[in-house]
């Protein structure tokens, strides 16, 4: 991956022929376009939802509880990545050395 991609975007949805899909997106830059700001403001709760427990305001049918808690991990993997190390490290036991 090339270092110059600084942002990423995650989505979750229901898929045609799948029982669901994500799409990540890396990018170098990021414009908000008028219509994705008026979606911002319509649904965002300043602190990330914490007033309302979630990370969302959107209804449970567009983000659940397991979007929620995907989202937060990933974001503590982003903000403090050593906090995997432990976790990672007793990981390391399910494998043998010639197979994953």
């Amino acid at each position: 991956m090339s270092p110059k991609w600084s942002i990423s975007g995650i989505s979750t949805c229901d898929h045609k022929t799948k029982s669901m899909m994500t799409s990540i997106l890396y990018a170098d830059s990021f414009k908000v376009n008028q219509y994705g700001q008026e979606q911002l403001d319509k649904h965002t709760i300043i602190g990330g939802g914490a007033l309302s427990g979630r990370c969302t305001n959107l209804p449970e049918t567009i983000v659940n509880q397991l979007d929620c808690e995907i989202f937060n991990e990933q974001n503590r993997l982003r903000t403090s990545p050593q906090s995997f190390i432990n976790l990672l490290q007793k990981k390391l036991d399910e494998f043998d050395n010639v197979n994953l």
